[in-house]
C-alpha cells in the first residue's frame, strides 16, 4: 500500500494492490482474485467464486456510488453480485 499526505490528500493519494483467498463465505464456498485501489476506486480482476459445484469467474468495480458490483460467469450460467463490500447480494 502506498499513501502521502494528510486529510483529504492522504486519501487521494492511496494506492494498493494485490491478491486475495477466502473460504466459508456468506455467498461462496471460496474465492480468490486479484484487487487495484486507487483512491476512491476499487477493481477486481481473475475473480474465482465456488458457488455449489459451479466455478464462477469474472471481474468487478466499485461503482459512482460506491458500491460493488462483480459480473461472473461459469459456461452459461451469468450472475451479478453488487452492494457494498460488508454486504453483498447475489442476483
Amino acid at each position: 500500500m502506498h499513501g502521502a499526505g494528510t486529510g483529504a490528500d492522504l486519501l487521494a493519494g492511496i494506492h494498493s494492490e494485490g491478491s486475495f483467498t477466502g473460504r466459508a463465505l456468506d455467498i461462496c464456498k471460496t474465492a480468490s482474485g486479484c484487487y487495484r485501489l486507487e483512491w476512491p476506486r476499487l477493481r477486481f480482476t481473475e475473480l474465482q467464486l465456488m458457488i455449489g459445484p459451479d466455478l464462477f469467474t469474472g471481474r468487478g468495480a466499485t461503482l459512482g456510488d460506491g458500491r460493488v458490483l462483480l459480473q461472473l460467469s461459469s459456461g452459461a450460467k451469468q450472475m451479478k453480485v453488487t452492494g457494498t463490500l460488508a454486504q453483498l447480494i447475489v442476483e
